[in-house]
């Protein structure tokens, strides 16, 4: 009788064990699809926006009605359906690859990488041209994907992990690193911190002013101090590794924050002006407020989750740094030859 009681119980333990960790996985799961489509739906949604003003110049625009009205419906449609694509293919490639994750949807919103960059240009207020448009475009794409990879995998993975030390990284620092190494994570550091920090200031100054406007000078003067701060930091990431995994946490944090934060207000926005018979933006002053509160902690819990989700694996920066300073060295050499040629 003893017997089968503690069987029973072994039993009823394994089922709340199992059910305990099918709901975890479940909400991880939906909580990095939601992460996906939010981000996905945002940088889309502001390439689009930022293309339609150059247009208007053209006449070639889409209606102000059509874009504060139906329009976000096929964007909103299309992010989750990247997200949904997207998330099948970091099952696939994980099941293939023993185990080693994806990330795919960072090398598919690389491809919106000039967004960052029209972040940049509309905080310190650069004229809304065609040609700025486009030069930003194809300079930021390239630039930050290259940031972001340099020939590498992404920073995401596939699990949740607040400390500053990675257990499955057995290298922490590279403290005889070349200077050529370390000047070169000064650079994409600044790159990527001024990405982030502007994101944030984009989406911060837009939730007040109620449209995309130029930052204030001391919030301009905020975003140039911070390219020398990143820099420093990216020069010493080799000497000091548990600083620089919390401190791309938190810029991780930060710009997912403000890029879901956007998405659910353009989102709200939709709702309320299909909820109006005008299509009119109206609403009470209670309703604005619980609104804004109500996107404000689902951006901030999205912000930690991404946050959670975010490493930095030293060995592999060392490697991809090794992989372009070869390749420079290849290419001027290269050069010099066709050159005393």
């Amino acid at each position: 009788m003893t017997r089968e009681i503690d069987t029973w119980r072994d039993t009823t333990h394994l089922r709340r064990s199992s059910t305990a960790e099918i709901t975890s996985r479940a909400g991880y799961h939906l909580a990095d699809f939601s992460l996906i489509a939010l981000t996905t739906h945002t940088l889309t949604g502001q390439w689009l926006h930022d293309l339609f003003l150059k247009l208007q110049y053209f006449r070639a625009a889409p209606s102000q009605e059509t874009q504060q009205t139906w329009l976000d419906f096929p964007i909103l449609g299309a992010a989750l359906f990247f997200a949904l694509a997207l998330k099948i293919a970091n099952y696939v490639y994980t099941r293939k690859q023993n185990g080693r994750y994806l990330a795919a949807q960072e090398y598919f919103h690389a491809l919106f990488s000039g967004v960052y960059g029209l972040f940049i240009a509309e905080s310190l207020g650069v004229p809304e041209t065609m040609e700025n448009f486009i030069g930003t475009s194809a300079v930021f794409v390239p630039l930050i994907a290259l940031a972001c990879f340099k020939i590498t995998v992404p920073d995401s993975m596939d699990k949740l992990d607040f400390s500053l030390i990675d257990p499955d990284d057995a290298t922490y620092s590279f403290p005889t690193a070349l200077k050529k190494e370390r000047y070169l994570n000064s650079f994409f550091k600044c790159i990527t911190s001024l990405a982030a920090l502007s994101t944030f200031l984009w989406a911060a100054n837009r939730e007040i002013a109620g449209k995309t406007v130029s930052l204030p000078d001391w919030e301009k003067g905020l975003l140039l101090l911070s390219i020398p701060v990143a820099g420093k930091i990216g020069y010493e990431l080799t000497m000091h590794p548990k600083f620089y995994r919390g401190y791309r946490k938190t810029q991780e944090c930060v710009k997912s924050a403000a890029l879901v934060y956007a998405a659910l207000s353009s989102i709200c926005h939709l709702a309320i002006v299909y909820h109006d018979e005008n299509r009119e933006m109206q609403m009470s002053d209670t309703t604005r407020a619980l609104l804004s509160y109500t996107c404000f902690c689902l951006s901030l819990m999205m912000g930690i989750f991404a946050a959670a989700k975010t490493g930095f694996d030293f060995q592999e920066n060392h490697d991809g740094n090794v992989k372009l300073l070869t390749g420079w060295n290849r290419f001027w050499l290269w050069a010099n030859q066709k050159i005393e040629a």
